[in-house]
């Protein structure tokens, strides 16, 4: 049976999403549903990591070699998720591609660094700079992330 499929521009409105919390993404991942390694939880969404370029990972390789000379090599982290704030957490995780931290990441046990323990956040950006200067930016902001 013969079918047309229009392509509309329209978009589902953003309140009639649902919002996926940090819980509803471990639920996902014990199923099986979700390969957690590959998505960032910015503000209930889950937000695709867009896979690494040469030049991305150039930059990347050069940024924490240059950092971890200044702050130190247990002060400098990649790639690792971070907590916000109480009100932020439920339905964010972001994974910056660079942290400093302002102590050694083994003094931090095994919990997440929060603003008052990060010194720098960074992004590399070479596809995604709209997105990192404005809805990562404003997240980060809102969190008390001072350098970003």
């Amino acid at each position: 049976m013969p079918a047309v499929v229009e392509n509309h521009s329209a978009q589902i409105p953003v309140e009639a999403r649902r919002r996926l919390t940090r819980e509803d993404c471990k639920a996902l991942e014990a199923a099986g549903l979700l390969e957690w390694e590959r998505f960032e939880l910015i503000d209930g969404g889950l937000i695709p990591k867009m896979p690494k370029s040469r030049l991305h990972s150039n930059v990347l390789r050069r940024l924490c070699e240059r950092l971890r000379r200044v702050f130190g090599i247990e002060n400098v982290d990649q790639e690792v998720p971070i907590d916000l704030n109480q009100q932020l957490n439920a339905t964010n995780q972001p994974e910056p591609d660079v942290i400093v931290l302002r102590q050694p990441a083994g003094e931090l046990g095994s919990a997440n660094p929060e603003p008052p323990d990060l010194f720098l956040v960074a992004e590399i950006s070479a596809t995604t700079q709209d997105y990192d200067l404005g809805a990562k930016a404003a997240l980060y902001a809102t969190a008390g992330i001072i350098e970003y």
